[in-house]
């Protein structure tokens, strides 16, 4: 009798296949399903048959995750597959190893191939690798159990949307719960993406419009031209994107470039739509001719949220956008003036502020003292607040609103551009750590007490000389 824990117990081996027969099979009947008790349910008893075998403490549960992985490896990338089989026979031909040592894996390929179904003839198939994801997303009004929305969609930018469109539609001030989740439709792989759970609408439908601009490669278009113009800037970032993602060597890069592809081919489609263009048979010319193009394509180098957590770190040191200083009289017909402002050169304490001392006409006469320099807005002002009103009588060297406002404009398109990166490296993390990107939660105020005086935003002072 075979030994239920042996390595090679054909009775266990062939209880595996039919198991895992029975996982795959749940996991294409979920991308079917019409509500989100239907897909947990599905989902939830193909994750109960698997644990079972991933619990095992013999080499079952290797070989298990041997099958799985084997299985997405033909859903996203046949060639590389066709290779590996290639080579695993190969050895066994040679006389490298012994066939009893890779049987059982020779034949999870062969189930593997077989449950996909995307075997070719050529090691070196030019047809697309890449199969498609489906995403789902839920949404679900917290305290009323008749609001519960759940739907398919061709893109995660799709499937933003929709739940931006759901908070809307429902009082700002309700909490509500959403999710969405991408599933490989040939190996049935589960990506989760975003969770949210106890966050009010107002702020579910912030923060979905957030995300899509910072996901999105260009601004909305406007007018007929622009348009035009922004439909073929969309097609040729959907071409380089859906290259990265069918590349032979985007590896652990291959989800985020697959995602960014189907968003960028749902915007071009949504955009041609209101052109009037035929962009479906464009962008499908686009996929037929994509092998050829990609055949000397060298691998991408970073994943796409790297380039979108790279991009947002380079605005905020391009010396072009290093800020600004402000210059302004202290008093009418002094000689000397204020200046401050923000500088990238020193990360840390890039906030700074000094005197300039200046000739009776008003031109600076290069005599400078620092002020100091600082790692916020708010300290320098409050620095240059005690400093006027110390020097100078009745506090004539106020910060001037204008300069304030100048300030505090640049200090929220900063705080804009690192909240952005960090965004992005945060979807990018949970998305390679396989867990979806938490929203962040409504948090309680519980205090009484009166905001603090901002005295960063003065109202009295002289006009200032920028």
């Amino acid at each position: 009798m075979d030994d239920p824990n042996g390595t090679h117990s054909g009775t266990t081996q062939s209880e595996m296949r039919r198991d895992y027969e029975t996982v795959y099979a749940l996991r294409q009947a979920s991308l079917n399903t019409v509500t989100s008790l239907e897909y947990d349910h599905l989902r939830d008893d193909a994750d109960r048959h698997e644990r079972r075998w991933l619990a095992r403490t013999d080499g079952w549960a290797a070989e298990w995750e041997f099958l799985d992985n084997a299985v997405q490896g033909w859903a996203e990338n046949p060639p590389a597959m066709r290779r590996a089989r290639y080579e695993l026979l190969r050895k066994v031909v040679l006389g490298r190893t012994h066939l009893e040592q890779v049987k059982i894996r020779v034949a999870s390929l062969l189930q593997a191939d077989r449950l996909t179904g995307r075997s070719g003839r050529s090691l070196h198939s030019t047809r697309r690798t890449c199969g498609p994801l489906a995403y789902f997303a839920s949404y679900r009004e917290l305290f009323c159990h008749n609001n519960d929305s759940f739907t398919l969609h061709t893109s995660w930018w799709h499937a933003r949307r929709w739940l931006g469109q759901q908070a809307q539609t429902h009082p700002g001030n309700r909490y509500a719960a959403a999710e969405i989740v991408a599933v490989d439709c040939l190996s049935g792989k589960h990506y989760p993406l975003i969770d949210a759970n106890a966050t009010t609408n107002a702020e579910l439908a912030a923060e979905m419009a957030h995300l899509n601009r910072l996901l999105s490669d260009y601004p909305a278009a406007d007018g007929q031209l622009h348009a035009a113009v922004r439909y073929d800037e969309l097609a040729a970032a959907y071409l380089a994107a859906f290259t990265a993602a069918n590349h032979p060597g985007a590896s652990a890069h291959r989800i985020e470039h697959r995602l960014h592809a189907d968003d960028l081919r749902d915007q071009a489609l949504d955009l041609a739509a209101r052109l009037g263009v035929p962009s479906a048979d464009h962008l499908a010319a686009l996929d037929r001719d994509i092998a050829e193009r990609a055949r000397n394509t060298p691998a991408p180098a970073s994943g796409w949220l790297d380039a979108c957590a790279h991009k947002y770190r380079a605005d905020r040191q391009r010396p072009g956008q290093a800020g600004f200083f402000i210059r302004y009289r202290i008093s009418r017909g002094a000689p000397v003036a204020l200046q401050i402002g923000w500088n990238p050169t020193n990360p840390q304490r890039p906030w700074q502020g000094q005197e300039i001392r200046l000739s009776r006409d008003g031109t600076p006469t290069g005599h400078r003292r620092a002020i100091g320099e600082f790692s916020s807005l708010n300290e320098l002002l409050r620095s240059v607040e005690q400093r006027c009103r110390s020097t100078y009588l009745g506090g004539s060297g106020a910060v001037h609103p204008y300069a304030s406002r100048r300030l505090h404009e640049w200090n929220d398109y900063l705080a804009e551009i690192e909240h952005a990166s960090k965004t992005s490296a945060a979807i990018r993390d949970a998305i390679q750590a396989g867990k979806p990107y938490e929203l962040i939660l409504t948090r309680w105020i519980t205090s009484t007490d009166p905001p603090e005086a901002d005295i960063a935003r003065p109202t009295r002072g002289l006009n200032a000389i920028d």
